[in-house]
């Protein structure tokens, strides 16, 4: 599988639009120029966001999205939850100089079991999407008509589902079963909380 993706400017705007809008210092936080909320956060692939070459301030994301329902602070990061009203819940986490490092949307963990319907060469994007509403489908470019989603497990581990086109709508090609999540989401997280994100 593809790991190394080449991103075009229109997923790099996505991600911008997708996330959040401004970084940099705190007493100078851009506007967005759209209404970003909290029901308007997906979910982009861990080795897209870890390696982006900005990131957003805690600043900028309580403007965005306004206050944390949660809020903890570690040795060397700090995590906010907050709720959203359909039930879901954003989690995000900040390192050491306040910025974020990883951000995740969902209603549970996901349990692999739940993908067992899922077929290669049968299954559709909109069958995944009955699972793991939250998800975003990156192309890897606009020319090979292939693209991937990533899901987090209950077990620590994570689901990586890569896609083709066929005509218009993405076809299942592969997935893969990664027993440990390469960005620890929940090795970071409080008991109590990864317990309230459980099933």
């Amino acid at each position: 599988m593809k790991h190394s993706l080449k991103i075009s400017l229109f997923i790099s705007s996505l991600i911008l639009v997708v996330l959040l809008a401004g970084c940099g210092s705190s007493e100078d936080i851009p506007s967005a120029p759209f209404d970003l909320n909290r029901s308007s956060v997906l979910n982009i692939p861990y080795s897209i966001s870890s390696s982006r070459s900005f990131a957003f301030n805690k600043a900028a994301i309580e403007k965005q999205l306004g206050k944390s329902d949660t809020s903890r602070s570690m040795k060397s990061y700090s995590y906010e939850i907050r709720n959203v009203s359909d039930g879901s819940k954003i989690v995000v986490i900040y390192n050491e100089n306040r910025y974020v490092s990883d951000t995740w949307r969902l209603t549970h963990l996901l349990n692999p079991e739940l993908f067992k319907d899922i077929k290669s060469g049968e299954s559709s994007v909109n069958d995944v999407k009955k699972i793991d509403p939250y998800f975003l489908i990156l192309e890897h470019s606009p020319t090979q008509e292939e693209a991937e989603s990533e899901h987090r497990l209950d077990d620590n581990g994570v689901l990586i589902i890569t896609y083709k086109k066929n005509k218009k709508d993405w076809i299942v090609d592969s997935i893969e079963h990664i027993e440990q999540d390469p960005s620890g989401f929940m090795s970071k997280l409080l008991p109590e909380d990864v317990k309230m994100l459980m099933p």
